[in-house]
């Protein structure tokens, strides 16, 4: 989960068999260009949820999940999940 004032920017899986700096590359990466776009003003933070071992599949119904949640509660997608919510 990326945070960025405090408000939910984006929820998605990430692996940690690949790790930048204590982070999945993947999210590493995705917080630099958030960084770079929005500049040192902005507060943004990183929430992880471990799963252990599990597959790619368990890992996106979690995200859907979580999704569904935040959608229902109130009633909008994370900006950085417009484009993959359904």
């Amino acid at each position: 989960q990326i945070l960025i004032n405090g408000e939910v920017f984006k929820v998605g899986k990430a692996t940690f068999s690949s790790v930048t700096k204590d982070f999945p590359t993947r999210l590493h990466t995705q917080v630099r260009k958030l960084r770079e776009a929005l500049g040192p003003q902005a507060d943004i933070t990183v929430n992880t949820l471990s799963l252990g071992r599990t597959t790619s599949k368990h890992a996106r119904e979690v995200e859907t999940s979580i999704l569904r949640w935040i959608y229902d509660m109130h009633k909008v997608v994370p900006s950085g999940n417009i484009k993959s919510f359904k």
